[in-house]
């Protein structure tokens, strides 16, 4: 699957397991398998802090394409970035309506639809 790594965060974000700076608001696409992902802690813990945003596109070899359903960052409606900040499809967790939210690119929407 094809993963890109987006940089949220208003610092450059090293991510030492693929050996690459992401400048602020910067991104980067590469191939990777589920068991890459999986194993790679480091951006796992990027995404938890709130650093980095993932989206995952399928390649024409790919079956499925999942991520980590579990490492959704905590946002307020306050705290969270700009839906144009990040990826499309990008997802977080909204302590403020109890539930995720997805950027369509422009605009934070739950998941019926509906801005937030």
């Amino acid at each position: 699957m094809l993963v890109t790594i987006t940089n949220i965060a208003t610092v450059q974000v090293f991510v030492s397991t693929i050996y690459t700076t992401i400048e602020v608001s910067g991104s980067v696409t590469m191939s990777r398998t589920l068991a890459d992902m999986d194993r790679d802690l480091q951006l796992k813990q990027l995404v938890v802090d709130g650093l980095v945003s993932l989206t995952y596109s399928k390649e024409a070899t790919d079956i499925n394409v999942s991520g980590w359903s579990n490492v959704a960052h905590t946002y307020s409606n306050l705290t969270r970035p700009l839906p144009t900040a990040v990826p499309a499809k990008t997802y977080i967790y909204n302590s403020d309506d109890n539930a995720f939210n997805v950027s369509d690119g422009t605009n934070w929407r739950d998941m019926a639809g509906n801005l937030t």
